[in-house]
């Protein structure tokens, strides 16, 4: 979800069932996790709505399909708590780029990458390495 719809992390984490809108392939960023903390997303110009190409949108519908309540987040641990970014950072992050023989680096520095390259137009996507 960063690289395709070029979301912070904090606002992945966040993500509840009742903010996806598949009837007009939205996502309504409208809350964030950081440091376990769920909190509304408090500056205006992060409170948006962003569209769902046709990738995001069968990713998403498999991802939703065994929710049942509009409060229900998308991504979550094993104990229902949502991700936040130590979980993530340490038990999916780094572990991935060293099995993929990557340099270390923070996550946002590939979301800034990410979303610049999203952002440029059409198909004009780049491996940031």
């Amino acid at each position: 979800m960063n690289f395709i719809a070029g979301m912070r992390s904090c606002e992945v984490h966040g993500l509840k069932l009742k903010h996806t809108d598949f009837d007009h392939r939205l996502i309504k960023v409208r809350q964030n996790v950081m440091f376990a903390k769920i909190t509304d997303v408090k500056k205006s110009k992060f409170r948006c709505d962003l569209p769902i190409n046709d990738i995001l949108l069968s990713s998403l519908k498999r991802i939703t399909a065994t929710l049942t309540e509009s409060d229900d987040f998308l991504f979550n641990k094993d104990s229902g708590e949502p991700l936040d970014n130590r979980y993530i950072s340490k038990q999916m992050w780094y572990p991935t780029l060293k099995r993929a023989g990557l340099k270390t680096r923070p996550p946002h520095e590939t979301y800034y990458c990410s979303s610049s390259t999203v952002f440029s137009g059409p198909l004009k996507y780049t491996l940031c390495v």
